[in-house]
């Protein structure tokens, strides 16, 4: 015998439900503001300790605040997952090729040029990259789940 196949009220309902799981998760996969500039942060701050001779510091911080961000976005959210390829490859090459050539400038200036501070402003800016890149990096997120949610027809 043949089960009887659910009436289109109880399959919409179904759906629905499907729906509204969906939203909720769109909800919590980006981070919140304050991992962004957290981030950024604590790229700064990395960068100022180089400059400033400190660095046996700063990068023992900038690994744990990173961490504890990462703890705290998991916490906030309830949610981890990988954004590699979210930026797709030739803006990440770009994104290090700039980083990269940043960093080098600042190293050239701060230690063959003796410039006080290079390393400072390339972190600056470097800090400020980041928080942008990671923004962006979550709008992408964001447009490829409701892209994915849109072609399920939910």
């Amino acid at each position: 015998m043949r089960p009887e196949s659910p009436d289109a009220a109880a399959a919409r309902a179904a759906l629905n439900d499907v729906t509204a799981a969906r939203a909720r998760v769109l909800r919590h996969v980006t981070r919140p503001w304050w991992y962004h500039y957290g981030l950024g942060a604590a790229v700064i701050l990395f960068f100022f300790s180089i400059s400033f001779r400190f660095a046996s510091f700063g990068a023992p911080i900038m690994a744990l605040t990173v961490l504890g961000l990462a703890a705290a976005h998991k916490r906030a959210t309830g949610v981890v997952f990988s954004t590699t390829g979210t930026m797709g490859a030739k803006r990440t090459l770009l994104f290090v090729g700039v980083i990269l050539a940043l960093i080098g400038t600042a190293m050239y200036l701060e230690y063959g040029r003796d410039v006080v501070g290079a390393h400072a402003v390339a972190g600056v800016v470097i800090g400020v990259l980041i928080v942008v890149a990671s923004y962006r990096t979550d709008a992408a997120i964001r447009r490829e789940l409701r892209a994915d949610h849109d072609q399920a027809g939910l």
